[in-house]
């Protein structure tokens, strides 16, 4: 049991968030649509700021879709965001058979940081429910503090802790949801809606925006709750 009470501050974000500036990012998505539905605005924030954003697409989505109707899907969509064809990548592996002893997944990562030297890495969260996020989550912890590289995790399925809210005007958000709808084949499993009402839930505590999507910068230390979903998840020590 904590010593005092925790209040609400130290919980959840009272005030909205600019984009991390580092430049360039590298956004690792377990599956094509999941950096959409999980920071869409942020990445067209960052595009229009002149920040350089590459996003690597671990798995195919093969569970959920034709590999190759999902990679034109996420070309599409990212064509919206602004992030550029050749900044790409499609990794292939099977999807929901990502696993921390597949030294392949972590070989593959570290390459593209070598050649991409990326300013700012971002990744799902460990809380997220899908254990391919959850693999990400953790590869990815352990290559940003070999290489002391800012991590940011980014929510998708659920609400996860978060210590940064990056607001998004009515406007932003109507560019990610055209983008998301890029994403025909998915469509049916609701999350247009689900995400939208993500965003907005997370405007609880900065009511005067719209919209807007919560991060976690692990350079502020990693939350109880985040730990014990690591620990839970993989043999990594937070």
């Amino acid at each position: 049991m904590p010593k005092r009470f925790v209040e609400e501050r130290e919980l959840v974000p009272y005030f909205p968030s600019s984009i991390p500036r580092e430049d360039p990012w590298l956004i690792v998505a377990p599956h094509p649509d999941d950096e959409t539905i999980g920071m869409g605005g942020s990445i067209l924030k960052a595009v229009c700021s002149g920040i350089t954003v590459y996003v690597a697409f671990v798995t195919s989505g093969d569970k959920q879709g034709n590999p190759d109707e999902r990679e034109e899907e996420a070309r599409k969509a990212l064509s919206i965001l602004g992030v550029q064809q050749k900044n790409l990548f499609f990794l292939r592996f099977p999807d929901r058979k990502l696993s921390l002893r597949q030294p392949s997944l972590r070989l593959r990562l570290e390459n593209l940081l070598y050649t991409l030297k990326p300013g700012a890495l971002f990744a799902t969260s460990p809380m997220e429910y899908h254990p391919d996020h959850r693999v990400v989550a953790a590869v990815s912890l352990l290559i940003a503090r070999q290489k002391n590289l800012p991590l940011f995790f980014y929510e998708v399925i659920r609400q996860s802790e978060i210590n940064m809210l990056i607001p998004l005007s009515e406007e932003e958000m109507e560019a990610k949801k055209k983008a998301l709808k890029e994403y025909k084949s998915q469509l049916f499993a609701g999350y247009l809606s689900h995400m939208e009402a993500l965003n907005h839930t997370r405007t609880i505590t900065i009511p005067s925006h719209p919209y807007a999507e919560g991060l976690y910068d692990c350079r502020q230390g990693l939350h109880p709750c985040l730990k014990w979903y690591i620990e839970a998840s993989s043999p990594i020590r937070p």
